[in-house]
């Protein structure tokens, strides 16, 4: 949904035609605080599978799946409308809520470009929340949080500001630009079932990568009570720990953070090992 919005293509174009030189670096901060009726909504809700199905409902898995699609555009370079491919990533994976997937996890990567990936996406932390994208190039820094303008700030010390319309990424538009493509008005759709492939081998490649999900100490989690039968659920100094990861690549361990554990590593020719993986988890529990 947010492929429609006519900011990001007109962003991406100038990515495309070099206006801020050599891309370096995507990062993505998708601090989302959910309540605990979330989890509870439905029998798939933080499921890794149900009977039998795989579901791998998490915070980039659902919630925040839009964001990681488009980091993946944002590191196309062959055309406005074409997305690069993980190639290797490093990542740790948790769980505060009741839940049996991950509802945090942290991502350091790289795509076949060579761009430098930093993805962070937790469900688990006390509000306010924050969405933001950073586009890090050769000449130049783009900075995009959600409800703010787009901020473009360049070595030479200049700061350019764009304002944009939240409805832009509506159902609505989106439905009219496919219309448009089925009335020959566009050569394609804006999205095609083959640019999905970047983010669905992110998603399960930080299975393979970090092998297990740890389940936070309690003693480490704040629970508020928002009201009857709903809960705020929040690691501690989770939002600290996701700020220095963006800004410095560590990861919680690194950090010296009393909850963290273990992460991995691993490369795209390891997605084979994906089904064994999910297995493996399962048993941990």
């Amino acid at each position: 949904n947010m492929v429609t919005d006519p900011v990001r293509l007109d962003l991406k174009k100038r990515l495309v035609r070099g206006d801020f030189g050599a891309l370096r670096r995507v990062s993505f901060l998708g601090f989302s605080p959910r309540y605990t009726p979330y989890f509870t909504r439905a029998g798939w809700a933080g499921a890794i599978e149900v009977d039998g199905h795989l579901v791998l409902d998490s915070c980039i898995g659902n919630g925040l799946a839009h964001y990681i699609h488009n980091l993946f555009l944002w590191c196309g370079t062959k055309a406005v409308l074409s997305w690069d491919e993980p190639q290797e990533v490093d990542a740790e994976l948790y769980r505060a809520h009741a839940i049996q997937n991950y509802d945090t996890v942290f991502v350091r990567g790289r795509t076949k470009n060579g761009v430098e990936l930093r993805i962070v996406g937790t469900h688990s932390g006390e509000l306010p929340g924050c969405h933001k994208e950073i586009i890090e190039c050769e000449q130049a820094t783009i900075e995009w949080t959600m409800a703010q303008p787009l901020r473009i700030r360049w070595k030479n010390g200049k700061v350019e500001e764009q304002k944009n319309d939240p409805s832009s990424s509506s159902i609505e538009n989106s439905l009219r630009r496919y219309l448009d493509y089925l009335k020959g008005q566009e050569p394609r759709p804006l999205t095609l079932l083959q640019d999905c492939r970047p983010y669905v081998q992110l998603i399960d490649l930080v299975y393979v990568a970090a092998k297990q999900i740890h389940t936070v100490d309690p003693k480490k989690i704040k629970r508020t009570t928002i009201q009857a039968g709903e809960e705020s659920v929040a690691i501690e100094d989770l939002r600290e720990t996701c700020d220095v990861f963006i800004a410095k690549g560590d990861f919680p361990g690194q950090q010296k953070r009393s909850w963290a554990g273990a992460g991995g590593h691993a490369t795209i020719q390891e997605l084979s090992q994906f089904a064994s993986v999910i297995e493996s988890i399962k048993k941990k529990g």
